[in-house]
């Protein structure tokens, strides 16, 4: 029986078995242990996406094809770590989940010319009912899929596929948020985490995926901003944040974004009573914002070869996979510039309303400003 059987049946028992270690693993130890398959990953990569953009011969097909099905060679283990290859995605899967001591996992899509793309990474589980957390990207492939930048899809040893929370673009902005002495990679894991689960579980949602993908396209920042705070105060307990808060934490915050920092900043003020008002007054907010991009997503505009009018979210929904590119056309329609600013606006008056808690107005009618 090789190591991957033995983690899959339940026999395996502990990081020591697989790499002759008796100490706890660190983040070093999961890139060492998962470091064959990621310079395999890399070697492949760099022929696929040669093919992709320059095109090659027979012989480049050749090698690609050799490196997805030779064995991966895992020098100095103890234990027969059995026939790992790129091409065999279970057996892959299987590896990076018991290399990587259950804090690993791996992505593998298929690209429209055919060939298979991977995102390896190192992940933290979280805790009941919420997702797990990729805090560092060890290998991505150029043209691996994301519809959402904030969430991945993958497909677990079992066949199921898991959302995950992608918070790893943030890593060096959480290091340089830890002082020189003890930004380790340990310590930068731990801020992540904690940050993770005290404000991206609450703040991010899949909910949010149509809305953002808009404010993207059509360049609607505030908007995107006013959104996350919203969601943020409903779905987290602000006292047990307000209690936790550490300088790092706030350090990162602060570079995170300045609307963000500014509302923590608020937060940090408030007594009990205050942090109660805030949280009822948060859904009434929140349906201001959603009454307000309702009207924006139904703007109708002249669209085809007859000119014919049609509101906006049907072009948004018929065209969802290429909405950069939409976005460029729509924004040159003088009814949806004014309608976007009017979002804008009522976002960044959503935004003051939280951040600054002496106005009475959560509950006003939308103002249009004057976008002449």
């Amino acid at each position: 029986m090789n190591v991957i059987d033995e983690y899959s049946s339940g026999y395996y028992q502990g990081w020591s078995e697989v790499s002759g270690s008796s100490h706890c693993y660190t983040p070093g130890d999961v890139k060492d242990a998962l470091a064959p398959i990621m310079a395999r990953i890399r070697d492949y990569d760099r022929i696929r996406v040669q093919l992709e953009e320059r095109g090659g011969q027979v012989k480049d097909l050749l090698k690609l094809k050799k490196l997805l099905l030779d064995n991966i060679e895992f020098p100095g283990r103890r234990h027969d770590m059995g026939n790992i290859k790129l091409g065999d995605r279970d057996a892959l899967r299987r590896a990076v989940l018991t290399l990587g001591r259950g804090g690993a996992s791996i992505g593998i899509r298929t690209t429209p010319q055919g060939f298979p793309v991977y995102y390896l990474c190192r992940t933290s589980r979280g805790y009941w009912g919420e997702r797990t957390m990729i805090l560092e990207d060890l290998c991505l492939s150029q043209g691996y899929p994301m519809d959402d930048v904030r969430y991945v899809k993958f497909t677990s040893t079992s066949g199921r596929e898991r959302g995950y929370l992608r918070i790893s673009p943030y890593r060096f902005l959480a290091r340089s948020s830890l002082s020189e002495e003890v930004a380790d990679e340990t310590n930068v894991d731990k801020l992540l985490e904690k940050i993770g689960r005290q404000f991206f579980q609450a703040a991010w949602d899949d909910d949010q995926r149509i809305a953002f993908a808009v404010a993207d396209a059509l360049g609607m920042p505030q908007f995107k901003n006013a959104v996350e705070l919203l969601y943020f105060c409903l779905s987290s307990d602000l006292s047990e944040l307000r209690n936790d808060m550490t300088e790092d934490m706030q350090c990162f915050l602060s570079g995170y974004k300045p609307e963000v920092d500014a509302f923590m900043q608020t937060l940090s003020s408030y007594d009990g009573m205050g942090i109660t008002q805030l949280q009822a007054d948060a859904p009434k907010l929140y349906k201001r914002l959603q009454k307000q991009f309702s009207r924006f997503i139904k703007t109708e505009i002249l669209w085809g070869e007859g000119g014919y009018k049609v509101p906006l979210y049907k072009i948004i929904f018929a065209n969802f996979s290429r909405l950069q590119r939409i976005g460029e056309m729509v924004q040159q329609n003088d009814d949806i510039e004014e309608a976007a600013k009017i979002l804008e606006y009522e976002a960044s008056e959503v935004i003051s309303l939280l951040i600054n808690r002496n106005s009475d107005s959560t509950e006003a009618e939308e103002v249009r400003p004057n976008v002449a």
